[in-house]
């Protein structure tokens, strides 16, 4: 890696840093990245900007010269390396800014580098256990998010996302996606235990006619037929019994759809249940 590639992986904090250490004064607060490596490759010597690098990719060997920014005393949190290894992951942005709402933030803007170089550490250290250090049965936030990301990439008529969306006093479902209407597209359930059973999934069923009852009407209008698909998530075991529940349901048909008469002048409802194992962060479709 070159030492100009090598730079444009840091961080402009990271870079105006080291410019201070070598004493290079009137640089330009807003000055543009690539205008302030251009700089740096023509004052400080390859040798210094080589030292630099190896500084920043090895912070272990050289904790005494890392600043308390990015280093934090007590966990293995630095900033720069997250940065640089939440560039290799595909994240959608719809899912940064529903992020960013959940942390009271302001939505990320920007693009490679310089997104999440305007990151707080608090949302970096999200982002860190997401993706760097996905553990699918650590948080049922942390796995929801997992599968947000793969579904928004997935589903391409998603425009926004809701997690943990409240659909009254007693009812919560995990995701809710939206379509470039602003009308419910997807409802998602990531949260299937070794205890979902029949009921559990009338429940799912419920939840999903009660969106409809809010928004059918507005649906249909927009396509002719109020229909709201739902995808559940969860380990191998706890997803294959869900597709013999469905399976075994009478008012579902092969193809995963359902569809409820509602009686004269009243719109009826479709549903379309899609089931997906995860493993690892890898997503095998057992009903889709």
């Amino acid at each position: 890696m070159s030492s100009e590639e090598g730079l444009g992986s840091l961080t402009v904090s990271k870079l105006m840093e080291i410019c201070k250490i070598e004493g290079l004064e009137d640089i330009p607060k807003k000055i543009k990245k690539q205008e302030l490596i251009k700089t740096m490759m023509e004052k400080i010597p390859d040798n210094k900007l080589e030292k630099y690098l190896k500084e920043t990719t090895n912070p272990e060997k050289n904790k005494h010269k890392v600043t308390g920014s990015a280093q934090k005393e007590g966990d293995n949190y630095v900033r720069e390396k997250v940065i640089v290894e939440l560039q290799k992951h595909r994240i959608h942005r719809i899912l940064l800014n529903e992020l960013a709402e959940n942390l009271g933030e302001k939505p990320p803007t920007g693009k490679g580098i310089q997104l999440f170089d305007g990151m707080s550490d608090r949302m970096l250290k999200e982002l860190e256990k997401i993706f760097l250090k996905p553990n699918e049965e650590e948080s049922e936030r942390t796995f929801t998010m997992i599968c947000s990301n793969w579904l928004i990439f997935k589903a391409k008529e998603i425009e926004s996302i809701k997690t943990g969306y409240q659909i009254d006093d007693k009812n919560r479902v995990d995701v809710i996606a939206y379509d470039v209407g602003n009308l419910p597209y997807i409802m998602a359930e990531c949260s299937l235990g070794k205890n979902f059973d029949g009921e559990s999934l009338n429940m799912s069923i419920d939840k999903a006619t009660k969106i409809l009852d809010i928004h059918g009407k507005k649906i249909a209008k927009r396509y002719r037929e109020a229909w709201l698909r739902i995808y559940f998530f969860g380990d191998e075991q706890s997803s294959s019994r869900l597709l013999e529940l469905i399976r075994k349901n009478g008012k579902i048909d092969q193809y995963g759809e359902m569809h409820i008469k509602r009686g004269l002048f009243k719109t009826d409802y479709n549903l379309k249940f899609h089931v997906y194992s995860v493993n690892d962060g890898k997503f095998h479709g057992l009903l889709f």
